[in-house]
């Protein structure tokens, strides 16, 4: 369980958070930063759970860095679409998970 954990973390947190720090040095105009949460960040994902906290975990560094990025100019968001029709998804959307 704990290399899935990792895989998890490793893609959906400290890859973005290694995109930010190394984009924003380039953003000398100021600009936005946008990452691409889940709503599994909100409310938990007992089947998926290094997914749920990974995205939370995205959540929480978008805001810091929302934070220690705005006196540049640059704003920093999370979004949080519902399901988007892939086929990854597509079980979940038909009623088949």
């Amino acid at each position: 369980w704990q290399d899935c954990f990792q895989k998890t973390l490793q893609t959906n947190l400290v890859g973005p958070a290694n995109l930010c720090y190394c984009a924003a040095p380039y953003m000398t105009a100021g600009g936005r930063i946008i990452n691409i949460s889940s709503r599994g960040a909100f409310r938990g994902e007992p089947d998926y759970p290094a997914y749920g906290a990974s995205k939370a975990g995205l959540n929480s560094l978008s805001q810091s860095l929302a934070v220690a990025l705005a006196p540049q100019g640059i704003s920093v968001f999370a979004i949080a679409p519902g399901f988007v029709e892939t086929p990854m998804a597509r079980p979940f959307l038909e009623g088949e998970a």
